[in-house]
């Protein structure tokens, strides 16, 4: 799949700049507060599933500064958009209607198909992407992220930005 994106970070030989320190250290100061705001959400819950997932949904797009998420889960091994955070009605309304089977034609499918986190640099110019969402949201770079137990795809966290602009490293790791 030519479109995808390495995650695997760079080894450097040099000291971190102090940009680069206080970056990280902004990075994880967010990753902290989206976690304390996710245990928040959790200990309110009490066996909902739909809060914590709209919870993750959120972090994830804060975290990761992007504009959109979307939470996919696994039934009958279709995919099926569960929640979602800042998903305009249009798009929420086509994710309800069409699930998505493991396969090539979206980052969601070829997540769940590898297993592991993939990210697509541009959708629009990505030949195997046949998903139509991309019509209804002017979605560009998407990040998919599996959510496992074991060996087993629970479903996608899936991450959107309107513009051509990879996920760094971190942000994959974070998410």
């Amino acid at each position: 799949m030519p479109s995808e994106v390495s995650v695997a970070g760079a080894h450097h030989d040099r000291e971190p700049t102090v940009e680069e320190l206080r970056r990280d250290l902004a990075e994880t100061l967010r990753r902290e507060a989206a976690t304390a705001n996710l245990l928040r959400v959790i200990s309110r819950a009490q066996f909902d599933l739909q809060p914590i997932l709209d919870a993750i949904a959120e972090d994830a797009v804060k975290v990761c500064r992007a504009e959109r998420a979307s939470i996919f889960l696994c039934d009958g091994g279709l995919l099926h958009a569960t929640a979602g955070y800042n998903v305009s009605a249009n798009l929420q309304e086509f994710l309800n209607r069409n699930p998505i089977r493991p396969g090539s034609n979206t980052a969601t499918a070829r997540c769940a198909l590898l297993k592991e986190s993939v990210q697509i640099e541009d959708v629009r110019a990505d030949p195997e992407y046949t998903y139509a969402a991309k019509d209804v949201d002017p979605m560009h770079t998407v990040l998919a992220v599996p959510m496992l137990t074991g060996e087993e795809l629970l479903g996608v966290i899936v991450i959107f930005r309107h513009t051509i602009q990879p996920f760094t490293p971190q942000q994959v790791r974070m998410t």
